[in-house]
């Protein structure tokens, strides 16, 4: 039967409820609500992972695929906080902090920006649970950079800078999850590497 639970269609394919329910709520897996449970579909023949070098791979690659999405989705929310409060103050105190050698408007806006494109790319290779593996790179090197700025505003800030504050989920640092995602990404471009993937795409699902 092709509707199952999200417990039976972890254990089917073989990946953690986890995951399954990380695919639902990216809307990459169908599914609907059947007397109260959530149900989803499993079409014909994929009840167990496809035969093949990309079947064994898909559950190392799902982990740090999603986990790298969530992450960048949650660092734009925190940029576009940070752009929001700078948009708030006056054009004099913009000069100001551009006087001062501190990150201004501009700055925090183009960091935005880098961020915002990674996310979309990733939020794609979500959706269709495929990467290209030169897309991912060039997210893995935009990300490098994003690391060594957003670090450089955080001095230039005198250590005050807005990853001392509350982010969207409670506090998480800025640094730390930037750290977390570019490791994310070296996982998933190692793994492409060594399975020696065609620059077409990878299948992760």
């Amino acid at each position: 039967m092709p509707w199952v639970s999200i417990r039976e269609a972890s254990e089917m394919l073989k990946i953690s409820v986890r995951t399954i329910q990380r695919m639902v709520a990216a809307g990459t897996l169908p599914n609907r609500l059947q007397k109260g449970l959530r149900m989803v579909f499993l079409a014909d023949g994929s009840d167990s992972p496809s035969t093949g070098q990309e079947s064994t791979r898909d559950p190392i690659l799902l982990e740090p695929l999603f986990d790298v999405y969530e992450g960048l989705s949650a660092l734009e929310i925190q940029v576009s906080q940070i752009v929001v409060t700078h948009r708030k103050f006056s054009p004099d105190f913009e000069e100001l902090l551009d006087l001062e050698g501190q990150p201004t408007l501009v700055q925090w806006e183009r960091l935005y920006e880098r961020i915002k494109v990674c996310r979309q790319t990733v939020e794609q290779f979500v959706r269709e649970l495929c990467f290209d593996p030169n897309r991912l790179n060039d997210v893995y090197r935009t990300m490098m950079r994003v690391r060594i700025r957003w670090m450089d505003y955080e001095e230039r800030s005198g250590g005050d800078g807005p990853s001392d504050g509350a982010g969207p989920d409670g506090g998480t640092n800025p640094v730390y999850l930037i750290t977390a995602i570019i490791e994310n990404l070296r996982k998933l471009l190692i793994s492409s590497a060594t399975h020696g993937d065609s620059p077409a795409g990878s299948e992760v699902s």
